[in-house]
């Protein structure tokens, strides 16, 4: 950690609850994406995975399938 971020963590300890809350609440959301980056994100994936199993990349399989096979593996 470097000084600077050091010294503003000091400053951040003495504020008062609700103004550490605040601030984590302004420090989170400038790193995380908006709901657009989000969604264009997901819309992304989504049209990845289908060109994959579109071009025969992977198979579907069948989620009754793989719920019996996760349970069969959890009673082992």
């Amino acid at each position: 950690m470097n000084d600077r971020v050091k010294k503003l963590g000091d400053e951040a300890l003495k504020l008062d609850l609700s103004d550490r809350v605040e601030l984590v609440d302004l420090i989170l959301a400038s790193v995380q994406p908006s709901p657009d980056e989000t969604h264009q994100a997901w819309t992304n994936e989504v049209l990845d995975r289908v060109r994959a199993y579109e071009r025969g990349d992977f198979e579907l399989t069948d989620a009754d399938d793989v719920l019996a096979h996760a349970r069969a593996d959890l009673r082992r």
